[in-house]
Order: structure tokens, then sequence, then C-alpha cells
């Protein structure tokens, strides 16, 4: 929570930013065009499971929004069980994030946080699971079985 400290590091951090890909990047990025469709079908395919299948009280889906692609699908639960539920999924090898705190701390000094209260609200309840490819199928139906079970 030091302005002083990250506000620099991310002036400093704009020099190792690549502004120009080169060849290889450029080849690498078209091969993972030619699979885009297929990944958002997969993302959108995981995401409209974990949407109709978990059915646990203790869960509030994130308001659907047509034609979104997932990074990674939210759910939201209540704080006081929150570290238990992210225990019980990772104990079970299923990957799992939780939001970071709001960072508007990072970079402005003197901010009044209430200002900010509904990112902190969203930020204590929210928990992210995973759509990509590295999450099969039978990892997601154990995603659902874990929290619909919790």
């Amino acid at each position: 929570q030091l302005p002083s400290v990250y506000v620099p590091f991310y002036e400093e951090y704009l020099s190792y930013l690549i502004f120009k890909i080169n060849s290889k990047a450029e080849a690498e990025i078209k091969k993972l065009l030619k699979d885009l469709d297929s990944n958002l079908a997969e993302r959108r395919g995981k995401a409209l499971r974990y949407r109709n299948e978990i059915k646990s009280s203790k869960v509030k889906h994130a308001d659907k929004v047509p034609g979104q692609v997932y990074w990674r699908y939210n759910i939201l639960v209540e704080p006081r069980i929150k570290n238990d539920l992210i225990g019980e999924l990772r104990k079970n090898n299923v990957l799992v994030s939780a939001w970071f705190p709001p960072i508007v701390d990072l970079f402005v000094d003197n901010i009044n946080a209430e200002s900010f209260s509904g990112s902190k609200a969203f930020s204590e309840r929210v928990l992210n699971l995973f759509v990509d490819q590295r999450v099969s199928i039978a990892d997601v139906s154990k995603t659902i079985d874990v929290i619909n079970n919790f």
C-alpha cells in the first residue's frame, strides 16, 4: 500500500514491454488464432456447466452477460465460508483463485476506501473457477461436486 513504490515500479516496467512483436511470436499468435473458435466454445461450455450444475444454496452466480466469453467463471460466496471452500477445492486438486483486493490504494494517496465499497465487497466474496484448456471436463465435474457437497 505504497503508491510511492508502485507508481515508479510501473513506470520502470514500461521499458520491458514489447510494443512490436517478432516473427516467432507472430507465428505463435497465428497458430493460436486458428483454434480460437473452438477455444471460445470450450470455455463457454465449461462456464455453462458451472452455471447450470452448481446448485448449492451457498453460491450465487454472477449475472450472465450475453456473448460473454469467460476468462474465469465467477461465483460469489459469503466471506465467512470463502477460505474454507477454497481450501476444500484445493484439497481436491481443483484450480481456483480469489479476486484481489481493490488496488486503488496502490496508486493513489489519501483515497477514501468507502468510495470503493462495492469493489471491496465483491473481492471478499468472489471465487474464480477456471475454464481454460488446463481444466478437463472431468475437472469441471469434480469442481461442481465439491462445491455442491460443501
